[in-house]
């Protein structure tokens, strides 16, 4: 299994040498590692260009986060890719355990590991939900990815290793999309390929550094409004497929339409109006929309981080 670790990079001087110093402490070597700087203005390329030709280093003009891993996957020539942001880091054992998983179900086709946040969030208390472990107990790997997702697993770029010619055929990152085009793939992907591979240990570290490439989380992120597109994919699949994707669709709908209540939302009233129509909302989640609207200003952010907690959006 031929393996390509794809870094896309930005402005990431004061990080890019940890990342790749974690890919070079693998236990399992790799077989190439690319580094895509989409057009910095630091000393980015300089840091990139002491570890020679142990790197593949590619230029390009700032596109955004899916330009910049889009022309890296086209110099690629693994077998497999893993992919990292500039910011983040591996354990050693990240793409060992990976590979065990791939290896004991040959039929699997992706595979994405844990991920914590450094500092810890309210969004990743650093284990898996028990249902994800019953799940694990039973298959060894996630039958649904878009069910495992809606269940509030974090799923995050930094711990994923897909098969190259899986994302050729998924059609890549929709470059039009600055955020959320990674999540965007991932529905893409698993309408096809449902099943994944999945490592309940964090293997990787995720860095809330502001300023880089994906960490922007104030607002609807376009991919927010992909999901109307991949909502029309999805009825042309499976039944279980089209149930798991509403699922999903359901909570992230909620959780964006919060962000909207709290008034931090570039989500237009009329593709509120049509959103509300495509996933509409169970009984109390509209009562928790209700609640944030009617709360002062002052706390409400506070309410709506318990509700997060609770509906685990």
């Amino acid at each position: 299994m031929s393996i390509s670790v794809l870094i896309p990079a930005y402005n990431a001087e004061e990080t890019i040498g940890r990342a790749i110093d974690s890919v070079l402490a693998q236990t399992h070597p790799v077989d190439e590692i690319v580094v895509v700087n989409d057009g910095s203005t630091d000393t980015t390329g300089k840091i990139v260009a002491r570890y020679g030709a142990i790197v593949q280093y590619l230029r390009k003009e700032n596109g955004g986060v899916s330009s910049a891993k889009n022309y890296g996957l086209r110099e690629t020539k693994g077998e497999w890719i893993a992919f990292l942001d500039a910011d983040d880091e591996w354990t050693p054992d990240k793409l060992e355990t990976q590979l065990g998983i791939l290896d004991q179900f040959p039929d699997l086709v992706w595979c994405f590991c844990h991920v914590m946040n450094v500092p810890p969030t309210d969004d990743n208390d650093g284990e898996p939900n028990g249902r994800i472990r019953r799940i694990l107990r039973r298959y060894g790997y996630l039958p649904s990815f878009l069910s495992a997702a809606a269940t509030g697993l974090t799923i995050q770029t930094s711990g994923m290793i897909i098969r190259s010619d899986v994302i050729k055929e998924a059609g890549g990152f929709d470059e039009s999309l600055p955020r959320g085009g990674d999540m965007d793939l991932w529905m893409r992907i698993a309408m096809r390929y449902p099943a994944v591979g999945y490592a309940p240990t964090a293997h990787s570290h995720y860095y809330n550094t502001p300023g880089s490439l994906v960490r922007k989380y104030d607002s609807v992120p376009p991919g927010f409004l992909k999901l109307k597109n991949n909502l029309f994919r999805a009825r042309g699949t499976s039944l279980q497929i089209q149930k798991d994707f509403m699922c999903y669709a359901r909570r992230i709908s909620f959780r964006y339409f919060m962000i909207l209540a709290l008034g931090n939302s570039e989500l237009s009233p009329d593709d509120y109006v049509e959103y509300r129509r495509l996933f509409p909302l169970g009984f109390t989640r509209n009562i928790a929309l209700a609640m944030i609207r009617a709360t002062p200003k002052r706390i409400a952010p506070r309410i709506a981080s318990i509700i997060r907690q609770i509906y685990k959006v």
